[in-house]
């Protein structure tokens, strides 16, 4: 027999026991957003174009280790025009984290190089250029930055300093610590 009740109480008078069935799920369908991870190491990702050198490698920016860091060399072939690494961009990621910097273990204070990231395949066509910074030995810089849709990214990689002759002996490594795109 049902309890009774007071007028203005709130028990329920059939109390229903609630962890005897579970409830059926309301969200929909699944998406592929909701399936992806919400993380991917760029270094464990298929390379779309450009320099296949230091994949997923430790590398050392400053006194840190960056597991699954990727190099873009820099010698007398980055003088005029950029090293870079392309990767395509699943949907769903919208953030690219990095750290820049120049090997710690390879460097000297004449190596100085501009780190760029494009964003290639935005959404309406074209392509944006999302950083661009000189870097010098010793400094590093953790980046942020919106992939706003894009479908490629574009890490790249060009000689910064005044002395193009001397840029084509040094053998510069920079950096990308740890490139991860997220949800």
């Amino acid at each position: 027999t049902p309890k009774p009740t007071h007028p203005g109480s709130t028990e329920n008078p059939n109390p229903t026991p609630t962890a005897s069935t579970p409830s059926p799920k309301t969200s929909g369908p699944s998406t592929p957003q909701s399936t992806a991870p919400a993380s991917l190491l760029l270094a464990q990702q298929k390379v779309a174009d450009g320099q296949r050198l230091g994949l997923d490698e430790i590398r050392k920016i400053g006194t840190v280790l960056y597991p699954h860091s990727l190099i873009t060399p820099c010698s007398n072939n980055c003088v005029d025009k950029p090293n870079f690494i392309e990767y395509g961009l699943s949907q769903g990621y919208s953030r690219l984290e990095v750290t820049v910097g120049i090997e710690a273990d390879r460097g000297s204070s004449e190596q100085i190089v501009i780190f760029k990231v494009k964003l290639i395949g935005l959404p309406g066509g074209g392509e944006k250029e999302a950083y661009n910074k000189k870097i010098t030995f010793g400094q590093e810089e953790k980046i942020s930055i919106p992939l706003e849709g894009a479908t490629r990214i574009r890490l790249e990689t060009l000689y910064g300093g005044e002395n193009a002759a001397h840029a084509r002996d040094l053998s510069i490594n920079p950096v990308w610590g740890t490139p991860t795109i997220h949800q």
